[in-house]
């Protein structure tokens, strides 16, 4: 329920205050919130711009203020790239990164890849 009441004030703030407020109000309404997330799905066919093919799609999702994270999922023509974004201060960013890479292995190995 917290993170719903967090996801509807930040939408709030962002159509109704002053954009200088803004700021204050999103890591109010992030409360006890660790990380953003998001998946940036993309088609299953590789994608090209003009005839030239697109090489790499790498998604982004700076943490929002008041949070320490911001992950984002991208897939794009049968390929998966994840990306982290640490704010300042973050406790360990190396090794949270290490260990998302370590499980996401595992299910690379699960999946039989």
């Amino acid at each position: 329920a917290r993170a719903v009441v967090a996801y509807h004030a930040a939408r709030l703030a962002g159509r109704c205050l002053p954009r200088a407020w803004v700021p204050a109000s999103l890591r109010a309404s992030a409360g006890g919130c660790a990380v953003a997330l998001t998946n940036v799905r993309g088609p299953p066919v590789a994608l090209t711009i003009c005839g030239r093919p697109v090489k790499r799609v790498v998604p982004f999702l700076p943490p929002p203020p008041g949070v320490a994270v911001g992950a984002a999922l991208s897939t794009v023509g049968g390929q998966a790239t994840l990306c982290f974004n640490c704010a300042d201060g973050t406790h360990d960013a190396y090794a949270l990164v290490g260990a998302a890479v370590a499980h996401w292995e595992r299910l690379r190995a699960a999946a039989g890849e």
